[in-house]
């Protein structure tokens, strides 16, 4: 139905309930998409979890570490403002390996978009506002992911293009 593929999984929704943060938008986008006819089943493509190797592009070990086993402080959990959850941690490695393959769908066809991706505020060695993960920085295919040494502000999408000099923007 669409010209393109849409990077979705129904593990981007972390069931907060009435949380400020509102991890139920990824699934109702996917849902109004499809009920109103905008796009089909076979539009979506489920991503698999991005590597700790395309992590660790933007983030330390000790951080991934942290996240893995989850053995985050107080202070930790508290910058996230989500709570802390092995299902979190999944999700992020998904929204992750979902903004990789949106990437690399935009080099491959000229666009490509992730409904659960965007967390641009994690820094190298914590996470913030929302974001445990960096997903638009190690997600850069055309950059091999962001720099340690900096918080990179993709500007809260998931979605990018490819311009005719093959050049990546997210």
């Amino acid at each position: 139905m669409l010209p393109f593929k849409l990077v979705y999984h129904p593990n981007y929704d972390l069931n907060l309930g009435p949380h400020v943060f509102p991890s139920q938008k990824f699934r109702l986008i996917q849902l109004m998409l499809l009920r109103e006819g905008i796009a089909g089943p076979e539009d979506f493509v489920l991503p698999e979890e991005a590597s700790d190797v395309d992590l660790l592009r933007v983030h330390t070990p000790e951080w991934i570490g942290k996240l893995r086993n989850g053995t985050l402080t107080a202070s930790e959990i508290m910058k996230l403002e989500v709570p802390y959850s092995p299902e979190l941690a999944r999700a992020c490695w998904l929204a992750a390996g979902g903004s990789i393959l949106a990437g690399q769908m935009a080099l491959r066809d000229g666009f490509g978009c992730n409904l659960g991706g965007g967390f641009h505020h994690a820094y190298a060695n914590h996470g913030e506002g929302f974001c445990a993960i960096n997903d638009v920085g190690g997600g850069d295919p055309a950059t091999a992911g962001g720099r340690r040494d900096s918080q990179r502000d993709g500007g809260g999408y998931g979605c990018a293009s490819r311009k005719r000099d093959g050049a990546y923007f997210p």
